[in-house]
């Protein structure tokens, strides 16, 4: 099955995106299966340590909508990854 290419509307996502709900969104998704000490003790440090991480945790069982993961990836970018 194809899906169609969209294309990506940075300034829709700059202005949906809110820190504050991603770090909630965050905790209450990650801290279901672990706690939230591992990744502040273990944190992804590039972007593709980030996408690594998510797509482990998808193997591992990790259901969430394509925004949900999104919001998730942003906010570990954002909180652990320096500018690549």
């Amino acid at each position: 099955m194809q899906t169609a290419f969209v294309p990506h509307d940075q300034a829709r996502d700059e202005m949906a995106y809110d820190p504050q709900v991603a770090r909630v969104l965050f905790e209450e998704t990650c801290s279901q299966c672990h706690e939230l000490s591992e990744v502040d003790n273990a944190p992804p440090t590039t972007v593709t340590e980030t996408q690594g991480l998510i797509a482990r945790m998808i193997e591992n069982g990790l259901y969430l909508e394509e925004p949900e993961i999104e919001v998730i990836v942003r906010y570990l970018n954002e909180m652990y990854v320096s500018n690549e």
